[in-house]
């Protein structure tokens, strides 16, 4: 085992710890989880990096790396990359709040006019392209072991960590409108989201 990979599963061992104390029962709130994430970005370059220059094809190897086999002698660093990247891609759709916000304020001055709130559902479509807000809404709705009120959830089997509800109150509202109008109210079976993600 050489040097760098030996400080590098040294280092994730330790986020590891750091990253337990969020775990629940504690609900976090999205400013500590990013505070978190920025002071150990440094590592997950580091991490990147390394299994890049380790595999044969090079860069190209970037995007299918979370997808390889796991079993190889890359597991924790790769488990640690797809974990990390999966953490901050939830915390920047918080980003992302106002313009949510903006969006069902919209919903609300046109929610009378059918053809309006079917131009409206194919604009805000683009914001479900990102899987990780099909992620929370889908996490909120169906973690029943967990009081729902209060907290968004992402995990993975061995820890669990919830953020507050009200930090994605945006992101559920928005989520919550498209899902309804397009899957439980019907009202626009000939959407290019809907028949994509039916298929």
């Amino acid at each position: 085992m050489d040097l760098e990979k030996i400080l590098i599963l040294n280092e994730i061992k330790d986020y590891e710890i750091q990253l337990s104390k969020f775990a629940y029962p504690y609900i976090s709130n999205v400013n500590e989880i990013r505070d978190f994430l920025i002071n150990n970005e440094a590592l997950y370059q580091r991490a990147i990096k390394y299994c890049i220059e380790e595999f044969d094809n090079g860069k190209g190897m970037l995007e299918p790396l979370t997808y390889a086999d796991l079993s190889g002698r890359y597991k924790k660093e790769i488990e640690f990359i797809d974990r990390y990247k999966y953490m901050k891609r939830i915390v920047d759709l918080q980003i992302l709040e106002s313009f949510y916000i903006d969006e069902v304020e919209e919903f609300d001055t046109i929610s009378n006019s059918v053809k309006k709130v079917k131009k409206w559902l194919d604009k805000v479509a683009v914001y479900f392209e990102q899987e990780e807000l099909i992620a929370i809404n889908w996490h909120t709705t169906n973690y029943i072991n967990i009081p729902q009120n209060d907290i968004v959830i992402y995990f993975w089997d061995d820890i669990h960590i919830f953020i507050r509800r009200e930090d994605f109150k945006g992101a559920l509202q928005l989520s919550s409108l498209f899902w309804d109008l397009l899957w439980n109210m019907e009202i626009y079976p000939e959407n290019e989201f809907y028949i994509k993600f039916n298929q």
